[in-house]
């Protein structure tokens, strides 16, 4: 198995040979006291390991790798293209709070421009009454 193949290889979890070494009883007792301890805390190398001891022969399991392998692949390029895809959502919220700002603002505008329109229609009279009254 090649390291791009292993993607596990950055965890503390068991390696794919660790877990054939462990099923062919190939391991000393202190690996298979640190692989027995392992599988206690981790489900992941548990279910694993459950699968690989399934498999009959290497030429099955080198083809079941490989088919798992490419179908993780797979799945992490979806996952790369459903994080773009949930970054547009958050610019289409950016933009509908820059238009509702500026629909508000125009809204007082013309509220405030009615208002002072209002005022000075209100003045008017008054002054023309003055007019009249001398």
């Amino acid at each position: 198995m090649n390291h791009s193949d292993d993607i596990l290889k950055h965890t503390n979890c068991l390696t794919q040979n660790q877990m054939q070494d462990y099923l062919k009883n190939n391991l000393n007792r202190t690996e298979v006291r640190k692989v027995e301890m392992h599988l206690a805390s981790c489900d992941f190398c548990t279910e694993a390991l459950d699968g690989l001891s399934d498999i009959d022969s290497e030429k099955q399991l080198s083809a079941t790798m490989k088919q798992m392998r490419k179908h993780l692949h797979y799945q992490v390029r979806q996952s790369a293209v459903q994080k773009s895809k949930r970054r547009h959502p958050l610019l289409w919220v950016i933009i509908s709070i820059i238009i509702v700002l500026i629909i508000l603002l125009l809204a007082f505008l013309v509220v405030n421009r009615s208002i002072k329109d209002n005022q000075d229609n209100a003045t008017i009279p008054k002054q023309e009454q003055a007019f009249n009254i001398t």
